[in-house]
């Protein structure tokens, strides 16, 4: 290198940078001379420059790039920042299963309490209207000895019979005998449970308020037109006897002729040239016959249960007692029905048949 000056000035360009060691130029002009340095610092403040901003720009694509980068990932939140399932609160919000109370706050079912405040069965009474049920008075006078008291009349029974119509049960028949036909005053046994039974001329008549009177008899209540009347009977003096010796009616079905149920004879009238006769029969009921002349007769049958059963021609079985076969048909509360009927009695023991009595 090349020096300058006095050996004691610094040496300028020792080693000071990169650039290699540039000769002095000769002065020219005094004033117009420019210091031998300015261009080479120029030049090197130019490269300065230009490397700064290489450097500025290389940083600046560094930030841009980081920036972008950062951007990306903190702006794309898609996946982060859609709260529509968190917000959407529909299902959490819409709280109609919830707030919707109808089933709870709908209290027809608990407040209509109709069947409850409804007292209607409770306050209509007429099963406790006293006028059919009437019971007997206490201390009830029964009819004196071998009587029946009906309504007040007294009667003298003149004829008494039991009957089994079916195994097990019992009907005794006590009978009166008023204008109009017989008065049965009955007092029935089934399975060891008594009860009153009561007909006026073969016409069954509705009874309750059963009382068993002991040695006096019975007495029961009879309810007809609304009302109800006392009926008693006290059979004391008087010895029952079997219906069957005044006769019997018993009907079966045809299917099933071993299976039966036996009405007694309580009472009986009758006419001859040709026969007619009519029977009065235990728990009420009637029975015609009249002979045709020609081994046939024609039977008519009423009772509780069957109404106007007919047969224009049973068989007829002469002998020491009357007997007649045959079916009949009729009526009951649930249709028209076929009944075998089967008749015995004594044809020779009978009363004659009242002006009122047609058989």
């Amino acid at each position: 290198m090349t020096d300058h000056g006095n050996d004691g000035e610094p040496d300028l360009w020792a080693n000071t940078g990169n650039l290699p060691p540039v000769p002095p130029v000769p002065p020219t002009n005094p004033g117009s001379e420019r210091p031998a340095w300015l261009i080479p610092g120029a030049i090197a403040l130019g490269i300065g420059a230009l490397a700064a901003l290489a450097i500025f720009l290389i940083i600046k694509s560094g930030d841009d790039d980081t920036i972008s980068t950062d951007a990306s990932t903190t702006t794309t939140t898609a996946p982060g920042t859609t709260v529509a399932p968190e917000t959407t609160v529909a299902s959490e919000t819409t709280i109609a299963p919830e707030t919707t109370v109808t089933p709870p706050t709908t209290i027809a079912s608990e407040t209509t309490i109709a069947p409850e405040t409804t007292v209607t069965p409770e306050t209509t009474a007429p099963p406790t209207s006293a006028a059919p049920t009437t019971s007997p008075p206490t201390g009830t006078a029964p009819a004196a000895p071998g009587t029946a008291l009906v309504a007040g009349t007294v009667y003298d029974i003149v004829h008494a019979c039991t009957t089994s119509p079916v195994p097990g049960y019992q009907v005794t028949s006590y009978v009166a005998v008023a204008d109009f036909g017989p008065l049965v005053i009955e007092q029935g046994i089934d399975e060891g449970n008594a009860f009153g039974l009561y007909s006026e001329a073969g016409i069954p008549i509705d009874t309750g308020e059963y009382t068993d009177l002991g040695d006096d008899g019975f007495a029961m209540l009879a309810f007809e037109g609304g009302g109800s009347f006392e009926v008693a009977a006290n059979p004391s003096g008087i010895s029952p006897v079997e219906c069957a010796s005044l006769g019997t009616v018993r009907l079966s079905d045809p299917a099933a002729p071993q299976f039966g149920y036996t009405h007694g004879i309580v009472d009986l009238c009758s006419t001859n040239a040709p026969f007619r006769a009519l029977g009065y029969l235990s728990e009420g009921g009637t029975i015609g016959i009249v002979d045709n002349g020609d081994g046939t007769a024609q039977v008519t049958f009423d009772s509780a249960n069957l109404f106007s059963a007919t047969d224009p021609a049973a068989a007829i079985t002469a002998g020491e007692r009357l007997q007649i076969d045959g079916e009949v048909t009729g009526s009951t509360i649930e249709g028209d029905t076929t009944q075998t009927i089967s008749i015995d009695l004594d044809d020779t023991t009978q009363r004659s048949c009242s002006d009122s009595e047609n058989p």
